[in-house]
């Protein structure tokens, strides 16, 4: 582990050295000379504003090599571009019926009329239930069976049934008697994640967002807490590998957690920003080892949290929004090729800053693929409808999410 931190921060120290040097020279040849300005100075807290212009272009599409990948773009080809932008979000069922999350007057137990006709207009990438949606394994069968049912006759793409069961204090199956699943600490073995993947498959469940691999060494972090293996990363990296193998073997798509960690972070992203209080050797040292080894071990999903890394943005912007985070570290450094997926949108570290449809749009700019929980879906669904329009974010931007989540969407009906 000490080597595999070594090995990061060297190609973090050299490799952008040498990335800077090959660009220089590049542009004295094509160009001759150019002057670049940027404005150094910072505000105490930097609140971005979505990019006017759509500078981003997607990954290079070649013609497709497997069966997969051909039917993907096939998929692709049939859609329209309400239908791709809706697979990027992952709600509440209670957000298609209610505007505002935080008006929520109710918990959806079952699909009524109204919701199935709410989800054949917007049938979204997926869902999120808590411990108010499930009540007891028959009511939770009938739920999700029903909501799948829907998306297989209308032939959309199988939809993420996701959950939050990290074991101990988050648990919103384990804490209920009804459903026999007793979890009183986080899921820390193999043995204990495939047990309760299992449990998860059979009420039909497909994701859950677990492990938590945040290595804890701020004493003052409450929001993470007991809910982390610890502050070792080694120890850390080991029982998420064990968990997430668990899942796996049950069926369920793991989901890291979160990236780039909330360690060292004392605020709590649910009420304000979290900051990341160490530096870039801490980072690479402490923070992204068991990442690392996860993206060495092919998971599918990494959430992104709300917090700050001052000493890689020089900014106090969230992870979500920073496209040196999302797309220059995770996508490019670490080179991670599967699905990142923001924490949940409605989070105070969101809203006390932006509106739903802006927090949307920034966070597809910076590189995510899946937008969980906005505070209000319908202006978020219908913003980023809008920027693709206004050409603040390219459709094929669009696209390069979308194969990202067909790819595992196939996966689990496979």
């Amino acid at each position: 582990m000490k080597n595999l931190s070594n090995l990061l921060k060297n190609l973090r120290k050299y490799g952008v050295k040498i990335g800077f040097a090959v660009l220089a020279a590049g542009l004295i040849f094509l160009a001759g000379f150019m002057f670049v300005s940027r404005n150094e100075s910072l505000p105490e807290e930097v609140k971005a504003e979505p990019k006017p212009v759509s500078t981003q272009e997607p990954l290079v599409q070649t013609e497709p090599k497997t069966e997969m990948e051909a039917e993907i773009e096939n998929i692709i080809d049939q859609m329209t571009l309400e239908e791709k932008v809706l697979q990027l979000f992952v709600i509440t069922p209670e957000a298609l019926l209610e505007e505002k999350s935080f008006l929520f007057s109710y918990k959806v137990m079952e699909v009524s009329d109204t919701l199935e006709e709410k989800i054949k207009q917007y049938p979204v990438g997926g869902f999120i239930y808590f411990k108010d949606n499930l009540k007891d394994p028959e009511q939770v069968t009938q739920l999700l069976q029903k909501t799948k049912d829907i998306y297989q006759h209308m032939g959309a793409p199988v939809p993420f049934l996701s959950v939050d069961e990290e074991g101990g204090t988050v648990s919103r199956i384990a804490s209920q008697p009804a459903f026999g699943l007793e979890q009183s600490k986080a899921i820390s073995t193999m043995e204990e994640a495939k047990t309760t993947g299992t449990v998860l498959v059979v009420l039909g469940f497909n994701m859950n967002f677990a492990p938590v691999v945040d290595v804890v060494r701020n004493p003052e972090n409450t929001v993470i807490g007991s809910r982390s293996y610890g502050d070792n990363p080694e120890i850390v990296t080991k029982i998420s590998q064990e968990v997430s193998k668990g899942f796996k073997e049950a069926g369920i798509i793991p989901v890291f957690k979160h990236f780039p960690g909330h360690g060292s972070t004392s605020e709590d992203s649910h009420k304000e920003i979290a900051v990341h209080q160490g530096d870039q050797d801490s980072l690479y040292e402490f923070d992204l080892p068991p990442f690392v080894e996860a993206i060495k071990q092919e998971c599918q999903v990494i959430m992104v949290g709300h917090i700050a890394v001052p000493s890689l943005t020089e900014s106090l912007e969230s992870a979500c929004f920073s496209e040196k985070i999302v797309t220059d570290l995770l996508r490019e450094e670490l080179k991670f090729e599967n699905l990142i997926i923001t924490d949940a949108l409605n989070m105070k570290a969101v809203t006390n800053s932006y509106e739903s449809k802006d927090a949307a749009v920034m966070a597809i700019q910076a590189g995510v693929d899946l937008l969980l929980m906005p505070e209000d879906f319908y202006e978020a669904y219908f913003g980023v409808i809008e920027g693709v329009n206004q050409g603040i974010i390219s459709e094929e931007r669009i696209e390069e999410s979308l194969r990202r989540i067909l790819r595992q969407k196939l996966l689990i009906e496979n």
